[in-house]
């Protein structure tokens, strides 16, 4: 058998688009990014308030210094990426099918998702949190209050069904801090441990604790109602993670 050449093989070079979209997920996952919160116009400027605490509870039980951006629902360019409505709007003239469980047209929260990847603002790069007054699913599901991607850090929360179902505004507005509390807490990462969770739609805790899961909007009610009259956001097991993560974000490099 004649003797064959080596093969070499030729490690390619990364390139500039590929080094950027590096230092942006470095920088995302391990340096304290700030937060960008925003809302459609639709949603109510109380509800959007109680929307607002549920993130600052959640930001401020980690122990982190991370910058909360409010950049609410007004617009701050023309053009695209130019405000929350923007998102809403492109996200429903990607869907090709139409939805109604009942509480209005609803929009795919994969589209609202997919668009935070490709906004030329996370040449900043930082962690997304959006509210929407539109009723959200996935292919998968009939419906969803919510979606978080604590990879990519980025949220949205839908606070239509609770708006609709929930007529004691006291309850109502501490479901939806509840709401973006319990979501802000996955993209800080909880509940990060393998006791006392339950596999629940995704890892959740068992604890009282704004980390258990709620499948219907009655059992979100029953579940905000007892940890208020406990006086319980996160319990010791989710303080704990958190406190063993605050060090783990460092400051943003200047420049």
């Amino acid at each position: 058998m004649a003797d064959r050449e080596p093969v070499h093989f030729r490690e390619l070079a990364p390139t500039p688009d590929s080094l950027e979209q590096n230092r942006r997920a470095e920088l995302r996952r391990n340096f304290l990014a700030p937060i960008y919160l925003m809302w459609s116009s639709d949603v109510p400027v109380s509800e959007a308030h109680s929307a607002v605490r549920g993130v600052m509870d959640a930001l401020n039980a980690s122990g982190q210094k991370r910058e909360v951006v409010n950049l609410g629902s007004a617009s701050w360019r023309k053009g695209d990426y130019s405000s929350a409505d923007w998102y809403l709007d492109k996200a429903l003239k990607m869907q090709h099918e139409i939805r109604d469980r009942g509480h209005g047209k609803q929009v795919d929260a994969f589209n609202l998702m997919s668009q935070f990847s490709e906004e030329p603002w996370q040449e900043k790069p930082h962690w997304e949190v959006f509210i929407v007054n539109k009723d959200l699913y996935l292919e998968e599901s009939n419906f969803v209050l919510g979606v978080t991607n604590s990879d990519f850090a980025a949220s949205v929360q839908s606070v239509k069904r609770i708006i609709d179902s929930v007529p004691e505004i006291k309850l109502k507005h501490e479901m939806i801090r509840r709401l973006l509390r319990h979501e802000v807490g996955h993209m800080l990462g909880l509940p990060g441990r393998n006791f006392n969770v339950e596999q629940k739609l995704g890892s959740h805790c068992t604890n009282v604790c704004t980390m258990r899961q709620g499948m219907s909007i009655p059992e979100w009610r029953e579940l905000t109602k007892e940890e208020s009259r406990q006086s319980v956001y996160f319990c010791g097991d989710c303080v704990n993670v958190l406190i063993q993560k605050r060090d783990k974000f460092k400051p943003l490099p200047q420049g």
